[in-house]
């Protein structure tokens, strides 16, 4: 039975949640070119399915898997309805459910409705970078729950958690691909542990790790590996078949050192992190060896690239927080301060939402004022350029990684976009690397040979940044004509001699 305080504080929580989702959340495109590329696939998928051809590179025969095949079919119909408002308000709601979600069951597993509210809020900011309209804010949903239904089969045995797997299972294979063999590894703690437990009733010995990791049977593991087994049995069901390779494929290109969100993070960036590091390891609370195997994980995948960070500030601070809850209860704290400093009456809690409320207005109206597409971070007025004076169907233009996605959004074939594998030679088994040819023109080692890859491409056209080391060399270039130029980028064309 839920108390009124509880009832109060539940209700304090869920609102406050909402005002932060929309308050942080990101509006503009800018950090999300992705999303133009995925609204195109949708619109394409809808007249031609999932044909594993690529139709917006003016280089013939590229082979293209759709990876996110599901979810670029929803934004398009999305954005076909609703517009940019639509994409707007689509990852509010992803944003506001994650969120909601890691309340909920922060509170179903520690009782605490306080420590649920605090860790909740603590994820907002660092979550609010990848709530985009990007195939990520749905999968991480599903990743989230499953972590939370693998615990409650391993606890209950009921066969509709088994269930509820299986269907997570199924969603992140065709709504984000080439995440879904992340699906598995988090099994593996669970599985890891009872192995260690078999071994440890093998030799007669029990093993405590320093007597602060204890290793105990994990309770229908039968159940939890025919679950395992039919979850990717059911994955296979997706037209998608970059995802069974996908993070084999991906490091052995050269995206890793050259896209952003792939980066190893600089810890010293993170303060947040070292400090539930500094948390994990000197609390003196218990721990099982699957919660250790688990935030262990989280933190290596983290090392190796800064975007696996959705993953600790969601299913890694579900661990923290069931660490936390222990160790308070060993030491016979509590949060009950809190509760009434803030909860027995009305009063203060309204007086606390007043402040957020007020900032989420100023912040949505910040929004709007600015704008869905920034002409800062893509072409729009050199777009209209070349649709109006230029044979654009025809042409080709050796565009910048960074706004090609706009480009194809517009109708206009491009060099490269935002779909890194596509350019991969691991990816398309063409032996042609167009990822790595693009950013040699950028390449000290190069010496920005720009032209020699223009040549081996037969690119007519080249539009580019107004600030790009490019422009600044084509200036002088003979072979390069300046037909167009605004504030933030110009189009320069390949006077080709008889």
């Amino acid at each position: 039975m839920v108390n009124k305080v509880s009832k109060r504080i539940r209700i304090f929580s869920v609102i406050l949640i909402i005002i932060l989702c929309i308050t942080f959340c990101i509006m503009s495109l800018g950090p999300s070119n992705d999303t133009f590329y995925l609204i195109k696939l949708g619109e394409g998928i809808s007249k031609n399915g999932v044909d594993m051809i690529d139709h917006f590179s003016w280089i013939p025969n590229l082979p293209y898997t759709y990876p996110h095949w599901l979810y670029s079919l929803l934004i398009y119909y999305v954005y076909k309805i609703f517009g940019y408002v639509g994409i707007y308000i689509s990852s509010i709601v992803c944003f506001i459910t994650i969120e909601l979600l890691i309340y909920y069951v922060n509170l179903k597993t520690n009782k605490d409705d306080i420590l649920a509210l605090i860790v909740s809020i603590i994820c907002v900011v660092p979550l609010s970078y990848f709530m985009l309209p990007r195939s990520q804010s749905i999968s991480i949903i599903f990743l989230f729950l499953e972590v939370y239904f693998i615990n409650k089969l391993i606890d209950d045995g009921k066969n509709i958690y088994s269930i509820l797997l299986i269907i997570c299972s199924l969603i992140i294979a065709n709504v984000h691909a080439t995440i879904w063999i992340a699906f598995f590894v988090f099994f593996m703690p669970f599985f890891g542990e009872h192995i260690f437990y078999l071994f440890s009733k093998k030799i007669n010995k029990k093993f405590t790790f320093n007597g602060r990791i204890t290793i105990n049977k994990i309770k229908k593991i039968r159940k939890l590996l025919i679950t395992f087994i039919m979850c990717f049995v059911v994955g296979l069901l997706s037209p998608s078949r970059i995802c069974y390779t996908y993070f084999i494929k991906i490091f052995l290109g050269n995206s890793q050192g050259i896209i952003a969100e792939h980066f190893p993070p600089i810890l010293i960036d993170y303060p947040l992190i070292i400090g539930l590091l500094l948390i994990l390891f000197f609390t003196k609370s218990k721990l099982k060896l699957s919660e250790f195997l688990m935030i262990f994980g989280l933190s290596l995948m983290f090392l190796i690239a800064r975007r696996h960070l959705i993953f600790y500030f969601t299913i890694g601070m579900l661990y923290y927080s069931i660490i936390i809850k222990r160790n308070m209860n060993e030491n016979k704290y509590t949060l009950n301060w809190l509760r009434n400093l803030f909860f027995k009456n009305w009063l203060i809690p309204f007086i606390i939402l007043v402040f957020p409320v007020l900032i989420c207005i100023y912040s949505v109206k910040d929004n709007i004022k600015n704008g869905f597409v920034s002409e800062k971070d893509y072409p729009i007025k050199a777009v209209q350029y070349i649709k109006q004076n230029l044979n654009y169907q025809n042409i080709k233009i050796m565009n910048h990684y960074d706004f090609g996605s706009y480009l194809l959004f517009n109708d206009i074939k491009v060099f490269i976009d935002s779909r890194c594998d596509l350019y991969n030679s691991e990816f398309n088994g063409m032996n042609l690397d167009i990822f790595d040819d693009f950013f040699d023109i950028y390449s000290n080692k190069s010496k920005y040979d720009y032209d020699k890859i223009v040549n081996k491409y037969g690119a007519n056209y080249l539009l580019l940044y107004s600030n790009d080391i490019v422009h600044y060399l084509l200036k002088n270039d003979s072979r390069y004509k300046n037909i167009y130029s605004d504030d933030n980028f110009v189009l320069y064309q390949r006077l080709i001699s008889e």
